[in-house]
């Protein structure tokens, strides 16, 4: 998970005195400006109020996120401004906003932009922790909270039987034996790191986990940080969406043989050990593989996916269990095999609102979830549309029964163009994502939400 910190300093969290949107942003805008950015404050200003007057930044009923890109000497700045009274944003939503916190990008750095909206978006969304940020705090203090992000749950009691120490030996004899080329250890927030790091691992280690905590420690230990998208609910599903994202990321190949550790969630402890070669494994769901999985998709539009499906597998919409897809990559092809069944509703918009790695979006895709059709994606994460039927020019490969008609076109469309699909069950709630026409890993609703 990045950390906010090295983009806001303490002279950068401010106590706003404007009490509507426009002077709110100006007040943070100075403050930027007074720390060095080197940008033009007047211009952005006028950018930013500019895009505010198309759509609004506002997160949920208390927060706001304006932003903008702009020819300045940092890759990206944030500032923050509190407000006891609150601060009328001007939009259809009467609640006052409370907390704005203002994203300057260099021009060039929009993906940075985009990963840094992400992270504030995933910490927003936790009730508790934006309550505290609300809290009356030295402006020291509320960097420190809001970079460490959530709240953590107290762990649970400890295990009558903790195998670490004993699958870690296991697991390191075994790496040697069967001459693997890394390791993945699916961790949590009471995973003790240092046992695992510290073990004598003979191959390069790579740290899953669905809640990661900015560390100096994996780093120093030569050890790789892999965010899981979704929580692995099962030891195998966490072990499979742990390959896939290390795939995705080019961190293993397709022939190459892994050791994989993993253990019941938020118990701090491991007790299961696998040795497999990649290809096999995925195989095992796909009985295929496909060495250049992902072709033009970004790894972080796939993480963000998965998360969002996962999201909706949980919650469904307005209490009623939603079914939808995403078709992400190969945009050119998906949209030569597809029509709208509605009028597209992000057309018009200009690329940078309409990223799936802002946080603004994500009620709106879950609002069009309800929708049938398809979210088509690029793969740099711009949403193209959404209520897209799918004509496919193939078939996938024969499905299992319990996969319906949602199913067989994403089998379709992920045999016919270069794209990933990833569907959401209506009925099941499993997350299932598809390539080259098979599905390459299904996780159960407890696993992907």
């Amino acid at each position: 998970m990045i950390s906010l910190a090295q983009y806001l300093s303490a002279d950068r969290v401010v106590e706003l005195a404007s009490r509507d949107k426009a002077g709110a942003i100006r007040e943070l805008i100075e403050a930027a400006a007074r720390s060095g950015g080197g940008f033009d404050p007047a211009r952005a200003a006028a950018q930013i109020l500019e895009h505010e007057a198309v759509i609004t930044t506002r997160l949920g009923d208390s927060v706001g996120l304006p932003h903008a890109r702009l020819p300045m000497k940092k890759p990206a700045m944030l500032a923050v401004g509190r407000s006891a009274g609150g601060i009328d944003y001007g939009d259809e939503n009467p609640a006052r906003v409370r907390l704005l916190f203002l994203l300057l990008v260099a021009e060039k750095e929009a993906e940075l932009g985009l990963t840094i909206l992400a992270a504030l978006g995933r910490r927003l969304r936790d009730e508790k922790l934006s309550a505290r940020l609300l809290e009356p705090s030295s402006p020291s203090a509320f960097v420190e909270l809001l970079d460490a992000g959530p709240p953590r749950e107290e762990a649970p009691s400890p295990p009558v039987l903790d195998m670490t120490d004993m699958i870690l030996r296991h697991a390191i004899e075994a790496a040697r034996e069967a001459e693997a080329n890394a390791a993945i250890v699916c961790v949590d927030a009471e995973t003790n790191l240092d046992a695992v790091l510290d073990a004598g691992w003979p191959v390069p280690v790579i740290l899953a986990c669905q809640d990661c905590v900015p560390s100096e420690r994996p780093a120093r230990a030569a050890a790789t940080m892999l965010r899981l998208p979704a929580p692995g609910r099962n030891r195998t599903d966490s072990v499979r969406l742990g390959l896939l994202m290390c795939v995705a990321r080019r961190l293993v190949g397709r022939n190459d043989v892994v050791v994989s550790l993993s253990g019941p969630p938020h118990a701090g402890f491991l007790d299961t050990l696998l040795v497999t070669r990649v290809g096999q494994e995925l195989g095992a769901l796909s009985e295929a593989w496909v060495s250049d999985i992902g072709g033009d998709i970004q790894p972080v539009v796939l993480e963000r996916l998965v998360e969002l499906a996962g999201s909706l597998a949980r919650e469904g919409r307005e209490g009623r269990p939603v079914g939808t897809m995403f078709v992400v990559g190969d945009h050119a092809r998906v949209t030569e095999q597809s029509h709208q069944l509605i009028i597209n509703p992000f057309r018009g918009y200009a690329e940078e609102d309409l990223n799936v790695l802002d946080p603004r979006l994500e009620e709106t895709i879950k609002e069009l979830s309800a929708v049938d059709g398809a979210f088509v994606v690029r793969g740099d994460g711009v949403l193209l549309s959404a209520g897209t039927y799918l004509r496919p020019l193939r078939r996938g490969e024969p499905l299992p029964s319990g996969f319906g008609a949602r199913h067989n076109a994403a089998a379709g469309i992920s045999a016919s163009t270069g794209a990933l699909a990833v569907v959401v069950s209506e009925s099941s709630g499993a997350v299932t994502v598809f390539h080259d026409g098979r599905a390459l890993i299904s996780l159960e609703k407890s696993a992907a939400g």
